[in-house]
């Protein structure tokens, strides 16, 4: 994720629910505004 971080240039935290690498991807259903969850399909 750091690398998507760096050539992405991320400087909001929401945006980090757009990382879809290595087959994982943000799971809004298994998240909570403290915890986001990042699931493999």
């Amino acid at each position: 994720m750091t690398d998507f971080v760096i050539k992405n240039r991320i400087t909001a935290l929401d945006d980090l629910q757009a990382f879809t690498q290595n087959g994982y991807q943000f799971t809004s259903s298994l998240s909570s505004e403290t915890e986001w969850v990042f699931c493999t399909d």
